[in-house]
């Protein structure tokens, strides 16, 4: 829930039941936009730890492993869900107070690539925050 809340005040709406392809054993399903985003942050996350990643770092940018591609092909899936928002609110756009509204509107985050990753570093980080200071709060 606190994923949904965060994705809607980033994006100023909820798309946590938009369904994109995630990539899994080669093989590629849909799911639900906030378990593509957990699932693909914690296994990028796992990945900084990979043997091949910590001694030859200039192979950390190779996605070798199968479960490596899934990776790639779920970060491009995100990556497209949130280019469809951006695109869409562009388009459409909104006088709302949600953080995708206000970035629109400066020219700094005039390349969509910008904005993307801002979008995604926001929430990844609102996620882990508000899932350290519950877990703080519950010990």
């Amino acid at each position: 829930m606190l994923a949904s809340v965060i994705l809607t005040c980033t994006l100023g709406e909820d798309i946590s039941d938009w369904k994109i392809d995630f990539w899994e054993g080669g093989k590629s399903t849909k799911k639900d936009t906030l378990y593509c985003l957990r699932w693909t942050f914690n296994q990028l996350s796992l990945r900084c730890v990979y043997p091949h990643c910590i001694l030859f770092p200039s192979l950390a940018n190779w996605f070798i492993l199968p479960s490596d591609r899934d990776s790639l092909a779920n970060v491009r899936a995100v990556r497209n869900a949130i280019r469809e928002i951006i695109r869409m609110r562009r388009n459409k756009p909104t006088n709302g107070s949600d953080l995708l509204s206000l970035l629109l509107k400066d020219p700094l985050f005039a390349d969509e690539e910008i904005l993307i990753d801002e979008m995604l570093t926001v929430f990844f980080a609102g996620s882990q925050t508000t899932a350290i200071s519950t877990s703080n709060l519950l010990f």
